[in-house]
């Protein structure tokens, strides 16, 4: 069923990303096009162009918003969850460089819901519980590969405390760091 422009100005005024991908609309007075989904300031009804494409779009002379990076959607590619994969793996590589969840927040460039809400989605976890499970693992990695004492191995993954460090690891791994390097 095709759209009138009414009804496709509608729904960008809606920001609804059903329609994303559906088309693509153009602002002629900055030169940029859209996904109908994008949170820009919503442009007037008579400098707005709608296209199938975005190379019609581009075909027209605009260039992609920096916002909603149409050409990725187009492309199938998900910037966002792009972000939030490259981040995941910062923090598992070296967890001692986030020195808790707003560190993590921070890094990512998103807000503290929207980051928690998208690692939720993608991982089904909290940025603190990720930060957590990737010392521990850094840790039972140490452990085994290394003969550090373990208030070292503690401060090295980022634990304030070897107290905390003993209570996380005995209650994720059923047993304390001790007893896990003697079974290597």
């Amino acid at each position: 069923m095709r759209m009138t422009n009414a009804t496709m100005y509608a729904r960008v005024l809606a920001s609804d990303a059903g329609c994303n991908g559906r088309f693509f609309f153009g602002v002629t007075s900055t030169g940029i096009y859209c996904l109908p989904s994008c949170h820009a300031k919503k442009p007037r009804p008579e400098n707005t162009r709608f296209f199938p494409t975005v190379e019609a779009a581009r075909a027209a002379g605009l260039r992609a918003c920096k916002k909603c990076h149409p050409d990725d959607f187009a492309r199938g590619a998900d910037p966002v969850l792009e972000t939030i994969e490259s981040l995941v793996g910062e923090v598992r590589a070296a967890p001692q460089n986030f020195t808790d969840a707003r560190a993590i927040v921070k890094r990512s460039g998103f807000g503290a819901t929207r980051l928690f809400e998208l690692v939720r989605l993608h991982y089904h976890t909290t940025p603190a519980d990720l930060l957590l499970r990737a010392r521990l693992d850094t840790a039972k990695q140490k452990l085994l590969q290394t003969r550090a004492g373990l208030a070292a191995i503690a401060g090295e993954v980022g634990f304030e405390s070897i107290s905390v460090f003993h209570d996380h690891f005995k209650t994720f791994n059923g047993l304390t760091p001790a007893a896990f390097r003697s079974l290597a």
